[in-house]
């Protein structure tokens, strides 16, 4: 019998192998004298025997049975004690971090007859003690006995509803012990039997589960073959909590506000969902339209609609969604997977079956296929947008990455291309090619990778070049972190362990996994993209600069503009310019380069930047993030709707331009690029281009043009128009 569980005091950082990343670093920590609550690891040494024969190795439950009373004695408390309770952590992990695949299990101890005490040790806050035990009973039921964990959240939204509030936090001590009697209902229902009131049989079962989950792990990066590698299970003293308890981020993500419809029309059959995964562009692309219980304008679901030219409705609150069972419920209808539903985007109404549906005859009108004066409300259309242009100073251009969308974008009468996002030309079976560069070990692999993603690139551009012929095209230059092309960190850690466990090679899976994390940021977003990604990997923007001076060349009417993402400082720009100068004094084709601004630091230095550059285009979405400290995939579920009640700000800042702080940026950058260099043409290519609001406020302070997706561009037209006029009318009243 080998030695199976060890104490903090006994391991250090170099043990990873023995006691995972976690583990080991939580010894490195209580051996440096750092005040780490007691605790004990189980071994990666235990889970493989788990792994190879089914079974807990003979021998742990007797350490483990001595390191908790180790620990019962250092902490002067005992598991199961009503009126002093010990608790305890079971959390899962491996030798390197594997996010998304390992288990945890808080409060494990708590009991129907130790609440009294914890409230107690918690200063009497009753509340507390009880949103400890229903979190325990969700998390064991879900984890450790495959209760859906839709019940619970089910659950918990009825309590909310029965007591008037939207928020976890306006849950009191009463209605959180009804809660707690709901879950143990629940847990029963699924399970057979009432929810241990004994602490070690709590224990027990979470151990045992955590090793199964271990074996899930990896078998699921090998499906039919049972997988042989060790994990950890560390249990650790749960420190005493004083205060109010505030829910992690998971239990925030549950509060939304209804923020309206997309601005997209047309009525068609759709399938429910509680919200939309902001990777699952696929499915937005198969649907027909998109209904989601939360979210909201700027939300992914809506910015992709929006962009497709899909109905799409969000924030639907009233919906209750049971993704386990495949339905919602709403005012008492049920609505299960396979059923007909119809939604109009411009109303946000839902209607139960196939409403009768026809073509929008204005979408027609823009696509082409019917004349103005076939029906009353085109030609009404056509009139006003007739007046708007030629009354507007504003130009309007789209976004677009494909042929097909600038070829949709003319036709609804963009004015050329102001935002091409390279990096979506680098994905699907490109992705190989990326992969390959960012693996290159020597200057001639990485030349040959771009080599060969070089033709591909000037094929693309060929194809937005010809449909945009004598108009403006945009080009920016590769913007996101690299390794975001490459595959999940966790994914590949745990292929990696599977082959290396059962001694095979995992070949290009382990070079891969290195790159991943080599490349790993806290924070990508502000990290090793954009300008940085030119400045630091030789020949990545050269090759983006051929591809489109070639295919500029290739094409009669071209009028390519090759825009710097990211740009900080004017000696990036510089640095990036003159490289790029060097190429397309190589062929007699006219090329002009800008940058975006979108780093307020490029706003408060745009007279250096301008000297740089032929124009500025601001990036609104990523100066908005940086400018209030926010990021967009994370704040408008999570607090936003509290904000607006708040008056903090009347509008989401990412759906209308934030006037008083992002907009007076946007204002320095205008005017002291301008008195820099009088030439220097001004767009915009964030969300905010098709804004109404936001393109009113462009027109004010003097930029030349708008941009925005293909089925916005009309809405940006008849707002250019709006906002001449109304220039026009204040003038003429001063």
């Amino acid at each position: 019998m080998g030695k199976f569980v060890y104490d903090f005091e006994e391991g250090n950082r170099d043990l990873k192998d023995l006691l995972g990343g976690k583990g080991a670093n939580l010894a490195e920590m209580t051996n440096l004298g750092l005040p780490v609550p007691p605790g004990f690891t189980i071994t990666t040494d235990a889970c493989r025997e788990y792994l190879r024969t089914g079974e807990l190795p003979g021998g742990l439950d007797r350490q483990v049975g001595e390191h908790l009373a180790t620990l019962e004695a250092k902490m002067g408390r005992r598991l199961g004690d009503s009126g002093d309770p010990l608790l305890v952590s079971v959390r899962s992990g491996a030798k390197f971090s594997m996010p998304g695949m390992m288990e945890t299990v808080l409060n494990v101890g708590l009991t129907d007859s130790s609440v009294a005490g914890l409230a107690a040790q918690a200063g009497g806050d009753e509340r507390f003690a009880w949103d400890s035990y229903r979190r325990l009973i969700q998390m064991f039921g879900k984890t450790v006995c495959d209760v859906p964990g839709e019940e619970f959240e089910h659950a918990l939204d009825d309590a909310k509803l029965a007591a008037g509030t939207r928020d976890d936090l306006g849950l009191d001590a009463a209605a959180l012990r009804g809660l707690v009697g709901r879950y143990k209902e629940i847990f029963r229902e699924h399970t057979g039997r009432d929810f241990p009131q004994d602490p070690r049989e709590q224990l027990g079962p979470v151990r045992h589960r955590v090793h199964h989950r271990a074996r899930q792990a990896v078998d699921a990066a090998d499906p039919g073959r049972q997988a042989d590698r060790g994990g950890r299970v560390r249990h650790r003293h749960a420190p005493r909590r004083r205060g109010r308890h505030r829910p992690g981020r998971g239990a925030a993500a549950g509060q939304r506000r209804t923020a309206g419809a997309a601005d997209v029309p047309d009525v068609r059959p759709v399938a429910g969902a509680r919200a939309a995964d902001p990777g699952c562009r696929r499915v937005a692309i198969a649907a027909q339209g998109i209904l989601t219980s939360r979210g909201g304008k700027t939300s992914h679901a809506a910015v992709v609609a929006r962009g497709m030219g899909k109905t799409c409705v969000c924030g639907a609150d009233d919906l209750d969604v049971n993704l386990h069972k495949g339905q919602f419920t709403v005012d008492g209808h049920v609505v299960s997977e396979g059923d007909v539903i119809s939604v109009d985007g411009t109303t946000g109404r839902v209607y139960l079956g196939a409403v009768p549906v026809q073509p929008s005859p204005v979408v027609q009108y823009f696509e082409g296929t019917l004349d103005a004066a076939a029906d009353p409300l085109v030609s009404a259309v056509h009139r006003i947008l007739t007046h708007a242009d030629a009354t507007r100073r504003l130009k309007v251009r789209t976004n677009a990455d494909t042929g097909e969308d600038a070829a949709r974008a003319r036709r609804f009468g963009a004015q050329g291309i102001g935002l091409c996002r390279t990096e979506h030309m680098f994905l699907g079976e490109r992705r190989a090619l990326v992969e390959r560069l960012i693996l290159a070990g020597t200057p001639q692999e990485r030349d040959a990778a771009l080599a060969e993603l070089l033709p591909l690139q000037r094929d693309d551009f060929v194809e937005l070049f010809r449909q945009m012929r004598d108009l403006p095209v945009t080009v920016r230059l590769i913007d996101p972190p690299l390794h975001e092309f490459l595959p999940p960190l966790e994914d590949l850690a745990v292929k990696v362990a599977v082959a290396e466990e059962r001694g095979q090679d995992p070949g290009h899976d382990k070079d891969l996994l290195d790159a991943v994390r080599r490349m790993h940021e806290e924070n990508p977003m502000l990290g090793l993209r954009g300008v940085r990604l030119g400045l630091v990997i030789p020949g990545l923007f050269a090759m983006q600069v051929r591809a489109i001076v070639e295919a500029a060349a290739q094409v009669d009417g071209a009028r390519p503009e090759i825009m710097v993402p990211l740009v900080g400082a004017v000696q990036e720009l510089e640095t990036i310019r003159a490289e790029a100068e060097k190429i397309i004094g190589e062929h007699d084709v006219d090329v002009k380069i800008g940058t975006m601004i979108e780093v307020p630091r490029a706003a408060l230095t745009a007279g250096d930047i301008a000297q740089a550059a032929d124009f500025f285009s601001f990036g609104t979405n990523d100066l908005t993030q940086m400018g209030w400290g926010f990021s967009r995939d994370d704040v408008e579920g999570a607090f936003f709707w509290r904000y607006l009640e708040l008056g903090i700000f009347g509008v989401s800042p990412f759906e209308s331009i934030d006037r008083d702080g992002v907009g007076r940026l946007v204002r320095i950058a205008v005017d002291e690029g301008r008195a820099a260099r009088p030439e220097l043409h001004f767009g915009v290519c964030g969300e905010h281009g098709g804004d109404p609001e936001s393109v009113h406020f462009f027109h004010e302070v003097g930029l030349d043009y708008v941009s925005c997706s293909p089925f916005r561009v009309p809405v940006a037209r008849l707002e250019a128009g709006r906002a001449a006029v109304a220039e026009q009318s204040t003038s003429d009243t001063r």
